[in-house]
């Protein structure tokens, strides 16, 4: 059997915020500052913010689906209507995110298996998940479709970090392993967005299908959020507990060796060597880091496409966006069989990588 992707979808909100809206609201860093250091010069926000409050500009009734999962049923409808297939087709939905609607119960998967009329017995899993849920979880349903139960599986990685703007609780600090850590960077780093792929399962061979795929897990505090769970339950945490602390000395000197694990390991089952890939998706964390990377990989930087100038860091959507973005604008095709690579790492730590043909 063979697991090749059926289609790809992605969706960004219409809300342009730029360098020097964002630090009206929450000071830290100058614009330019923020471009030299993240290579970010806008991202997209689902929701409005004002910038003398520094608060989300939250609408009078948030109904069901909320921001996440109204994103991420954009881009899964998108990825559907690219692999003709109706929802009713799907066997499970495997749903990434660290911003959801709400936080139990695989909440915002479950909205979607209700609105777009799900099989009752086609899954629906929420997991919570930073920058390297997509991916990895790309290597669990492909593993699921392996093993003959499923057949067509969707993955969705979702992020509306623009529902959670507040400059009181982003105004914290945290120690942490000797540093002191800002959580304004959050900010400046993240982006809202949706992505979705459909993976399915056939029999025999063909030119299109997953060659190799590595998933791994590390723990690492790459990012930082207390507030809820057994250990900072309520009312024995502070407000700023429940903001994100990046630690960004610590992304960067995991970035470019996590990934290259995932990158070799990928490779290695898949029998293709680096030359052999036409064009690579990876995390869209940082420019700056990511510009550091391939240039130490040795990767052609016209074979790396890059959107975190416009878009942030989308977490587990990015890659996701990026590909979608790519087949949309006919870089690359789904049957072409042209070899590319997708990879990501994030907090947690988790990463994986996937070497596929189209």
């Amino acid at each position: 059997m063979i697991v090749r992707i059926a289609g790809v979808g992605g969706y960004v909100p219409p809300i342009v915020v730029t360098n020097e809206r964002l630090v009206k609201a929450i000071p830290g860093w100058t614009p330019e500052r923020i471009e030299e250091k993240t290579g970010i010069r806008e991202r997209r926000h689902v929701w409005e913010f004002d910038e003398a409050t520094g608060r989300a500009i939250v609408p009078e009734v948030v109904a069901d689906p909320g921001p996440s999962a109204q994103m991420a049923e954009r881009a899964l409808r998108d990825a559907l209507a690219q692999a003709g297939l109706q929802p009713c087709d799907l066997d499970g939905i495997l749903m990434t995110t660290c911003t959801p609607d709400q936080v139990s119960f695989s909440h915002d998967a479950m909205i979607l298996h209700k609105r777009l009329g799900l099989r009752p017995e086609a899954f629906a899993v929420m997991h919570d998940d930073g920058c390297g849920g997509a991916m990895f979880h790309l290597a669990t349903a492909r593993e699921l479709i392996l093993g003959g139960q499923r057949r067509t599986i969707a993955v969705i990685g979702a992020n509306a970090f623009a529902a959670h703007l507040d400059r009181e609780v982003y105004a914290g600090r945290l120690p942490h392993n000797g540093k002191d850590l800002g959580s304004f960077l959050s900010w400046y780093l993240f982006g809202d967005g949706a992505g979705a792929i459909i993976l399915q399962g056939e029999s025999g061979s063909g030119p299109s299908g997953i060659l190799g795929s590595y998933a791994a897990n590390e723990h690492l505090d790459l990012v930082i959020r207390r507030g809820g769970g057994g250990m900072y339950p309520p009312g024995r945490s502070l407000v700023t507990d429940t903001a994100f602390y990046v630690d960004g000395q610590l992304v960067a000197s995991c970035f470019a060796p996590y990934l290259k694990k995932a990158i070799d390991g990928a490779l290695a089952r898949s029998e293709l060597g680096l030359g052999d890939i036409g064009r690579f998706y990876l995390h869209q964390a940082n420019k700056r880091v990511l510009e550091r990377f391939i240039a130490e990989v040795g990767i052609p930087a016209e074979k790396v496409p890059m959107h975190m100038e416009r878009y942030g860091n989308m977490v587990s959507a990015g890659t996701l966006v990026l590909l979608a973005e790519d087949l949309r604008d006919g870089h690359v095709k789904l049957g072409s069989g042209e070899p590319i690579l997708m990879a990501a790492l994030g907090a947690g730590a988790q990463y994986a990588a996937h070497v596929i043909r189209l």
